[in-house]
């Protein structure tokens, strides 16, 4: 069962992002992270003491469905969260008395 789950999120590029889970069971379940789209980030995803995955310098790449994965011997479960990365924020110059806007 689970107690907390990862949810959609939409964060800029460069943030860090976490993915809650934790489950309960008899016996205590086993949790695990997969990513839908391919692997988990190298060297900028770290699951966390509290089951917590953590992804840093998120990138547009990055974007994809994140599942959490409760497993012991009565049975498994999963709870999925989305993640959406939006480029920096914008920034405004002037040209000629033009503002131009830079992604």
């Amino acid at each position: 069962m689970f107690v907390k789950r990862p949810v959609n999120q939409v964060v800029l590029a460069d943030d860090t992002v976490d993915f809650l889970c934790e489950a309960h069971g008899d016996p205590a379940p086993t949790i695990r992270w997969r990513r839908e789209e391919g692997e988990l980030p190298r060297g900028r995803s770290d699951i966390r003491n509290d089951h917590s995955l953590r992804l840093t310098q998120v990138r547009a790449e990055d974007e994809g469905t994140y599942t959490c994965v409760s497993e012991n011997s009565m049975g498994k479960a999963e709870a999925s969260g989305s993640l959406q990365v939006h480029g920096k924020t914008r920034h405004n110059t002037h040209e000629y008395g033009h503002t131009r806007i830079w992604a």
